[in-house]
């Protein structure tokens, strides 16, 4: 894996606010789930919103998120990829 991949979420100015490239990561380490990657960020980290590319929505977002007191919004990017943004359930878009 090349040292400069970052396996975490990077600010993105002083608001809050996040962005990660899950293909980016999983491309460079087939062995790094994104719950290894997102759930710490989730558990560790105040934010006003994560914004993560990713070629798919992962699947544990539904039940793990809504525990957290999470929620995303997910758009369609490109042909293969989503732009997913996860914020606290009581921030408004």
């Amino acid at each position: 894996m090349n040292n400069e991949t970052i396996l975490k979420p990077i600010k993105n100015g002083d608001d809050g606010s996040y962005y990660i490239d899950l293909r980016i990561i999983t491309e460079n380490n087939e062995k790094i789930t994104s719950k290894q990657v997102l759930l710490p960020f989730f558990h560790n980290t105040v934010f006003k919103e994560l914004e993560i590319t990713c070629d798919h929505i992962p699947p544990w977002f539904g039940m793990e998120l809504k525990q957290l007191n999470l929620q995303f919004y997910s758009e369609p990017i490109e042909e293969t990829g989503f732009k997913v943004k996860v914020y606290p359930i009581d921030y408004q878009i």
